[in-house]
């Protein structure tokens, strides 16, 4: 996964029978953990969810959290669930609130990025 289409560590090469022109392609590691590779199986969990979803409005929100914070809750893992619900019960509170509507939440942890 660290060297994830770095061609040092492996590569294919193609050559065209008619003109000789070359094109190396890296290797890819495919792991759902890989910066690179994991957008190819998030795009089809979320085209599968999508499929089981009511057709209507839908919102993308994106919460994060500072790296100093991540630390403490990878020592006690059970808190992201904690986390996780409490996000989903504050968004439904705030918009039961306010507009008298009670969304459905889908959350996503997502522990590994860049940065």
């Amino acid at each position: 996964m660290l060297h994830c289409r770095d061609p040092k560590y492996g590569f294919l090469t193609y050559k065209c029978s008619e003109c000789s022109a070359t094109k190396t392609v890296p290797l890819a590691c495919k792991s759902r953990i890989c910066f690179q590779c994991g957008k190819k199986h998030a795009d089809k969990w979320v085209d599968e969810l999508v499929g089981r979803l009511f057709v209507v409005s839908h919102r993308h929100m994106v919460f994060t959290m500072s790296e100093e914070l991540r630390v403490l809750f990878e020592v006690v893992q059970s808190m992201f669930k904690v986390l996780m619900d409490a996000v989903g019960n504050i968004m439904q509170q705030m918009l039961k609130d306010k507009h008298r509507v009670v969304p459905g939440v889908v959350c996503v942890l997502h522990l590994y990025g860049k940065g």
